[in-house]
């Protein structure tokens, strides 16, 4: 007699982090939702982007403080882009760099676009709310629930997917995708989750 598999629908299926569109420097654990550098440069994405037309919020817990300018949060619109390298090293990918080093800068096609954006450096208990209006073009930060400058010019069009990159051994990052209450609220007018 054929077994029968019982599907159970428990409700939405947040993102995690892709284990397959991720440099093989990137560690995942806590059921894909914790990235963690094992050596040099890399960089993992969600599984589900942000639409074309939606406006979405998610949470990026800082487990371990970056040490290096190769560390950055953001969003990449390429799925087939090298993930061995830092995120905003491409035209499709936006990455907010916060170490010391390069504090508050805003890193997209391979070069600082913005010097100097409203953040401090952030370190191990912080967490980077990225909020994505994909229907006006924007990517707007937060460091523990205020808002990093004004928000930043996105090419709109495409889905854009959460990124990391915790280029550095040790550093790590935790996504909230929306399976769990988020620490702060999230912004008026946005869906709080990836989904």
């Amino acid at each position: 007699m054929a077994s029968k598999r019982l599907i159970l629908h428990t409700g939405i299926n947040y993102a995690t982090w892709s284990s397959v569109n991720k440099a093989t420097s990137v560690n995942l654990t806590g059921g894909n939702l914790i990235a963690t550098a094992t050596s040099t440069a890399g960089k993992v994405l969600s599984t589900i982007p942000v639409y074309v037309g939606n406006k979405n919020y998610c949470e990026i817990l800082c487990t371990v403080t970056p040490t290096t300018s190769q560390s950055a949060v953001g969003i990449e619109s390429n799925t087939g882009a090298s993930y061995n390298q830092k995120l905003g090293a491409d035209a499709t990918a936006w990455g907010l760099v916060p170490t010391s080093n390069a504090t508050g800068q805003v890193y997209h096609n391979a070069a600082y676009v913005i010097n100097g954006y409203s953040l401090q450096t952030f370190g191990a208990g912080d967490i980077i709310g990225i909020a994505v209006d994909n229907s006006a073009g924007t990517i707007q930060w937060y460091k523990n629930g205020t808002a990093c400058g004004t928000s930043v010019a996105i090419t709109t069009g495409v889905a854009y997917y959460i990124a990391v990159s915790p280029s550095a051994p040790d550093v790590s990052f935790t996504a909230n995708f929306g399976a769990t209450p988020f620490t702060y609220s999230v912004p008026a007018g946005f869906t709080g989750g990836i989904y």
